[in-house]
């Protein structure tokens, strides 16, 4: 297979791939590339790139990781930003994803460039028709909530334990609806670091006993024991309490869905406070363990055949990592699921 022939086939990619040799000069440069960025590649081939051509990708790491690493191991790495190219109107919205490879036993790097600046536009129109329908729907679900638990209250004692219990589901389940949408609204405004959180101590256990409370009807409904195992102690977190809760009690939720027996503690070391919820579910598979926390990932058990438990758990990464934490996942060999909640340990508040 000829160099030109290779060449063709670049140029007829609907990506720009730029090569380059060990010294990081650009050897390939294909005309999509130069579509994209408007450069010529009379003017880009031969010359240090991360240097000369596109310093910006330097500030980004990509030039010294490139230097550092090439011939050394290997590179595959992915990123995007945006930059404003000097020599061109307007900001450049880019996916680029740098691999090394080796060929007649020398090393290159090469560089796929994707514009993803249609893609970036439509995801801000997703996110903010998703803030005003959520936005919506909240004034007549307060309203539904508030209507039920008027019935609830000042229904009478006339009222048989049947519709009361009926009454208590329809106030729980508004309460859910109510929180998968704040958690909704939340997730994306924790992904563009524009939530402002609002700190207080807490005590651990209060927060575990509260999530415990929240999830025993459920629980109940379902078949499932749910166990609360407060520490000994004393524990205290500097967290904003709301988001902390719902965190938790998607956690819980998740827990419950999937297992017969739940159980709520946490333990501590001299920085952080670990909250951990556990159960005896089927537990889940390895390769599908880190990308549980992603968004709208799919998970088979023998319990539900297909469950979407991504957006709530991703939800509690965002919150947990906002306080400078984490949430882990383990399956111990003997069956289960074992998520761990790290946060900031705090000193108790003055009495």
């Amino acid at each position: 297979m000829s160099a030109s022939f290779l060449c063709e086939i670049f140029d007829h990619l609907p990506v720009g791939i730029i090569v380059l040799d060990r010294a990081g000069c650009a050897v390939v440069f294909n005309r999509t590339e130069e579509e994209l960025s408007g450069r010529r590649r009379e003017n880009v081939l031969g010359r240090p790139f991360f240097q000369e051509i596109a310093p910006c990708m330097a500030v980004r790491d990509l030039g010294d990781r490139f230097a550092r690493e090439i011939g050394v191991k290997p590179i595959d790495v992915t990123l995007e930003y945006g930059f404003a190219p000097p020599h061109l109107p307007g900001s450049r919205d880019v996916r680029v994803r740098m691999r090394s490879f080796e060929s007649g036993g020398a090393p290159y790097g090469m560089l796929v460039l994707e514009d993803i600046a249609r893609e970036l536009t439509i995801d801000r129109m997703k996110t903010r028709l998703n803030e005003l329908l959520i936005h919506d729907m909240k004034n007549p679900l307060m309203t539904v909530l508030g209507s039920l638990q008027y019935v609830q209250q000042y229904g009478g004692p006339h009222q048989s334990v049947d519709v009361r219990e009926a009454f208590e589901d329809g106030v729980a389940g508004v309460r859910r609806l109510q929180r998968m949408l704040l958690n909704l609204l939340d997730t994306t405004r924790l992904e563009t670091n524009v939530m402002t959180l609002r700190r207080e101590r807490v005590d651990v256990a209060d927060l575990l006993r509260d999530a415990e409370r929240y999830a025993r009807k459920e629980a109940r409904l379902r078949g499932s024991q749910i166990e609360c195992e407060p520490p000994a102690g004393e524990l205290w977190v500097e967290i904003d309490h709301e988001l902390i809760s719902r965190a938790l009690e998607n956690l819980v939720d998740n827990a419950i869905e999937h297992a017969r027996r739940v159980v709520l503690s946490a333990s501590a070391d001299a920085d952080d406070v670990v909250l951990e919820i556990a159960d005896d579910g089927p537990g889940v598979r390895d390769e599908v363990r880190e990308r549980i926390f992603e968004r709208y990932v799919q998970v088979s058990s023998p319990v539900a055949a297909k469950t979407n438990r991504g957006l709530g758990l991703t939800f509690v990464r965002l919150v947990s990592r906002a306080h400078g934490g984490d949430v882990t996942l383990t399956c111990p060999p003997s069956g289960g699921s074992v998520f761990c909640m790290h946060l900031p340990r705090s000193s108790a508040p003055q009495r």
